[in-house]
């Protein structure tokens, strides 16, 4: 024990005797563990945060072959649900974008309408509260379920927030639970804030739509997930449903909107593992992947550079290393006294690092906005999982570091070192040649992925996005939720125009159903491209429709390469005409 606080006082002394190498090495640490675990902590907020959703592995999710939206009607659901057997539970959900009122503040959210077994089937629990049941399948069950971010961020964290009420879509819904951890719905890409049962969905236009949704199999937009029985393969729950499907097929037959014959439309429905909850999560994966290498890469490079400098220090302490030895102090010691003083600059070096860390994390967190009033609350976390990541990044820069050099200096030639007169001679280290071309290596290859990436980006800032970003500012209303109908909705809405064009720094105004950008797309409509633009007569598929006023394009700067654009005369009379992306 003496031996060892001996090592220490001579490590200390040695720090304290280099304080330009000892403070470059501590801020050169900092930076590289501290950077890497920060960024490593924004990747797995935005790529990896965990679903919440139990067992993925043991549930499949249903796809449709020749269906653009790859989903399943609400009856379809209701006799699948009844007529299967190989899951142990199957749920439904639909995406659901609405405008949510809590007091005097309107947002509009993402959200899912789902069947009662929904949450039963992902294995999601509530943290307050309960999730939606079964028996909330009910057009009078009007009962909402939030997530854990919307509860934090919108509802103040308030722990007496069950039986309250809040305003979806114009009707009052009693929150009755608080999901439980990071689950915010699926695609995770995405976050959810409420759920809400299918059937209770406000008909907020007075179209009947969402009843309608209830009784037509037609109208297929249900996600559909199933939970797997003990010992049941997907193989064999693909079997079952394309069974049912089949007898479906046979007793209620669909109409394609597509077919001019009136041929019937096949349920041609497929399932995959539902382990990928994304469609994109290979590309995630992957994107992710490629960020943490490149983070990692340079945080190497930057322990090789002290490693080298560790290095050339071992050669100015060629002689004294060679005096000891031939003392009697074993290289074993000397191992240890250079572990020790690598150690305490490692240290310093972690410690500035997790402050740097926190610092990051703070500076990284924001809403990022999406689509108009969509945004995406990003907060990294310095959880313990970070923590790991913080205490392998710092192994990494011990072993390079401290661990390597101690290993190269000790191997000095005593004999070498004492001759000519006491002269050091510098000791030869045979991967040292290897250290030095890795370095350089790692360097140029970073430095020329910086510049491929600084030529994407001016080649995408250089490409024109065919609408004039700089002077646009945007606003959104949501007449349903204050109980306008489309008389006194337009009405207002010629109101806001004619204001807005009297001030004096506006140029243009127009109103219109959607944008041509953004995550939020516009609804789409069946489309059928009539001959002879196309030599298939049943070809058909879905795109999407903006309505809007004449000046929508030179609003967005925008330009008629063909034709013309709208006119006042394009009113409700006049026949119908369309402009083509």
């Amino acid at each position: 024990m003496e031996a060892v606080l001996a090592d220490v006082r001579v490590a200390l002394r040695r720090v304290v005797r280099a304080p330009g190498f000892t403070l470059f090495a501590i801020v050169s640490l900092a930076l590289g563990i501290g950077g890497s675990t920060a960024i490593y902590s924004a990747v797995r907020t935005l790529f990896w945060t965990p679903t919440g959703i139990a067992q993925p592995d043991r549930l499949a999710v249903w796809t449709a072959a020749g269906r653009v939206d790859g989903s399943v009607s609400w009856p379809d659901f209701v006799d699948v649900r009844s007529q299967q057997s190989t899951f142990s539970s199957v749920g439904a959900a639909r995406p659901l974008y609405v405008a949510v009122a809590i007091g005097d503040i309107v947002e509009t959210v993402l959200g899912e309408s789902v069947s009662g077994d929904y949450f039963a089937t992902l294995g999601v629990t509530a943290r307050l509260g309960r999730v939606l049941q079964p028996h909330d399948e009910s057009s009078s069950a009007r009962v909402a379920v939030v997530s854990d971010a919307f509860w934090r961020t919108r509802l103040h964290a308030d722990p007496a927030i069950l039986g309250r009420s809040i305003t979806i879509a114009g009707q009052p819904f009693e929150v009755v639970g608080v999901i439980r951890g990071p689950f915010h719905g699926v695609p995770v890409i995405l976050p959810g804030a409420v759920w809400i049962p299918d059937a209770a969905v406000p008909d907020r236009a007075g179209t009947g739509w969402p009843k309608r949704q209830l009784t037509d199999r037609a109208l297929g937009s249900l996600i559909v997930w199933g939970r797997l029985k003990p010992g049941v393969s997907i193989a064999q729950a693909a079997a079952d449903v394309s069974v049912i499907a089949q007898r479906l097929d046979a007793t209620f037959p669909i109409k394609s909107p597509y077919d001019r014959a009136g041929r019937p439309h096949r349920r041609a429905w497929l399932l995959k593992d539902g382990a990928a909850v994304n469609g994109d999560a290979d590309r995630i994966d992957a994107l992710g992947a490629a960020i943490l290498f490149a983070v990692a890469t340079v945080l190497i490079i930057a322990c090789t550079n002290l490693a080298n400098l560790a290095l050339a220090r071992g050669t100015s302490r060629a002689q004294e290393m060679a005096v000891r030895t031939a003392l009697g102090a074993s290289r074993r010691r000397l191992i240890r006294e250079h572990l020790i003083e690598s150690g305490i600059v490692t240290g310093c070096g972690a410690g500035l690092g997790l402050l740097l860390l926190w610092t990051l994390t703070r500076s990284f967190e924001t809403e990022l906005p999406i689509a108009q009033s969509l945004v995406i609350h990003f907060k990294p976390d310095v959880n313990a999982t970070v923590l790991l990541a913080a205490a392998g990044a710092t192994t990494v820069a011990l072993l390079v570091f401290g661990v390597w050099p101690a290993l190269q200096s000790t191997r000095a030639d005593a004999r070498g070192a004492l001759g000519a007169g006491g002269a050091a001679t510098p000791p030869r280290w045979r991967l040292h040649s290897g250290l030095v071309a890795w370095q350089v290596a790692g360097s140029v290859a970073m430095v020329l992925v910086a510049a491929m990436c600084v030529k994407v980006v001016d080649a995408v800032g250089a490409t024109d996005p065919g609408v004039d970003y700089r002077h646009l500012a945007l606003a959104q209303a949501d007449f349903d939720i204050n109980g306008f109908d489309e008389p006194r909705g337009r009405t207002l809405l010629d109101r806001i125009l004619v204001e807005a064009r009297r001030q004096p720094r506006v140029e243009s105004v127009s109103a219109s159903s959607g944008l041509p950008f953004g995550v939020m797309a516009p609804p789409m409509y069946a489309t059928r491209v009539e001959e002879p633009f196309t030599s298939n007569r049943d070809t058909g598929h879905y795109t999407h429709r903006i309505a809007a006023t004449p000046e929508i394009f030179a609003t967005l700067g925008m330009r008629v390469v063909r034709g013309r654009g709208f006119t006042d005369r394009d009113d409700a009379g006049a026949p119908r005409v369309a402009i083509l992306s």
